[in-house]
C-alpha cells in the first residue's frame, strides 16, 4: 500500500468518525431515554378490583370506578420516580458512551501512529496530514463526560449537602473542646465523620453511579464530589468563625485526615490528596502554638489562602490574644511585600 493510499483511506476514516460518530455522541444529553415501565405499573392500569379493563369494556353500562386523592397522589409520585429514573439512565448512557468513545479514538490514534511510523518512517507523519485532529475529538468526549459528571452533581449532592453542612457547622460541630470531649470524639466519632458517612460514603445515588459507571468516570465524578466537598466544609468553617481551641485544631486535623482516608477508599486508584490542600493550610495554621508562627509557612500559605483568611483562622483561635494575631499580621504583611519586592527585582526587564 502506498503512502498516498493509506492517507486517503485514513482520511476519510476521520472524516466518518468526525461528520457520523461524533454528531451522535454529542447529542446523548439531549436525546430521550425511555424506560419500560414496570410490572407493577402495568398491572395497575388494570384498575383497582384486579379483573382488567375488560370489565368495562364488555359492561358499556358498569359504574366508573373514581379515583381517589390518594390514588392520584400516588400516580403523580410514580411518574415523577420514572421521569427521574430516565433522566438518571440518560445521564449513564451518555458518560459511558462518551468516556468509550474517547478510548476508542484514543487507540486509534496510537494505532495510525505506529503505522505510519512503521509502514512510512521516511514520510511525514499521516496524523499530521489530517485536515481533522483525533486529538480534538479525544478532547470533544473528554468534555462530554466532563459535563455529564457535572450535570450527576447537581441532581445529588449539590441539592442539599452544602445546607447540610453549613446547618450542622452551627449547631453540632464543636472545636473547643475539653480532653474529655477530645478522647470522645476519637473513640466514638464527631459529627464530621458521621456526616461523612450518611452523606457520602453511603450515599445511594453514589453507589448506583458506581454500579453503572465505566471506572474512570467513576473515579472523576468521586474526585468532583470531594472537591465540592472540601470546599463546601471551608466555607462554613470560615463563614461560620467557628470558635476552636488547641484542641479543636487537633480534632479539625483528626477529621480532615479520617475524611481523606474514607472517600479514597471509594477510589483507590486514583490521588485525592490534591483536593485536601487548602484544608490542610488551614488546618496548619489553626494548629500554630502561636499566632507568629505562621511566618515560618509563610511562603506554602499564601499559595493557597489569603491574608484576610489567614488572619480569619488566626482570630479563630480563642486562646490567641487579639494583639498577638495583630502583630503576627503586620509582621506577615511586612514580610509578604518584602517577598513581592525581591520577586519583582528578580524578573527581567
Amino acid at each position: 500500500m502506498s503512502y498516498h493510499t493509506a492517507l486517503s483511506i485514513v482520511i476519510a476514516l476521520v472524516d466518518a468518525l468526525e461528520s457520523q460518530y461524533l454528531p451522535a455522541i454529542l447529542a446523548l444529553p439531549s436525546r430521550a431515554c425511555v424506560i419500560p415501565l414496570s410490572s407493577i405499573d402495568a398491572s395497575t392500569s388494570n384498575g383497582k378490583d384486579g379483573m382488567g379493563s375488560s370489565r368495562l369494556d364488555d359492561d358499556p353500562e358498569a359504574e366508573q370506578i373514581e379515583v381517589s386523592f390518594s390514588d392520584m397522589l400516588l400516580q403523580a409520585v410514580d411518574e415523577d420516580l420514572e421521569q427521574s429514573l430516565q433522566e438518571e439512565a440518560r445521564l449513564i448512557m451518555t458518560i459511558n458512551s462518551a468516556f468509550m468513545s474517547g478510548e476508542f479514538v484514543r487507540t486509534l490514534e496510537g494505532k495510525i501512529d505506529a503505522f505510519s511510523s512503521t509502514s512510512f518512517p521516511t514520510d511525514v507523519p499521516i496524523l499530521e496530514c489530517l485536515p481533522t485532529s483525533i486529538h480534538d475529538m479525544s478532547e470533544a468526549f473528554r468534555s462530554i463526560v466532563a459535563n455529564e459528571v457535572q450535570e450527576v452533581l447537581s441532581r445529588t449532592l449539590r441539592k442539599r449537602l452544602p445546607q447540610v453542612i453549613q446547618r450542622q457547622m452551627a449547631e453540632q460541630f464543636q472545636y473547643v473542646l475539653t480532653a474529655s470531649q477530645y478522647d470522645v470524639f476519637g473513640s466514638q466519632g464527631s459529627p464530621l465523620q458521621r456526616l461523612l458517612e450518611q452523606e457520602v460514603m453511603k450515599n445511594r445515588e453514589l453507589r448506583r453511579y458506581e454500579r453503572a459507571l465505566c471506572n474512570a468516570p467513576f473515579e472523576d465524578l468521586i474526585e468532583a464530589v470531594v472537591q465540592d466537598l472540601t470546599s463546601w466544609l471551608e466555607n462554613a468553617l470560615l463563614a461560620s468563625r467557628k470558635p476552636c481551641n488547641d484542641l479543636g485544631a487537633l480534632q479539625l486535623e483528626r477529621e480532615v485526615t479520617d475524611m481523606l482516608a474514607r472517600v479514597s477508599t471509594l477510589v483507590p486508584q486514583k490521588s485525592l490528596r490534591a483536593a485536601f490542600t487548602r484544608l490542610f493550610q488551614i488546618v496548619l495554621i489553626l494548629n500554630l502554638l502561636q499566632p507568629t508562627h505562621v511566618l515560618d509557612y509563610l511562603a506554602s500559605v499564601r499559595e493557597e489562602l489569603s491574608m484576610e483568611t489567614i488572619e480569619t483562622l488566626l482570630r479563630m483561635r480563642v486562646d490567641f490574644k487579639p494583639e498577638n494575631v495583630a502583630r503576627a499580621m503586620d509582621q506577615m504583611a511586612k514580610a509578604d511585600a518584602k517577598a513581592k519586592t525581591l520577586g519583582a527585582r528578580g524578573r527581567p526587564s
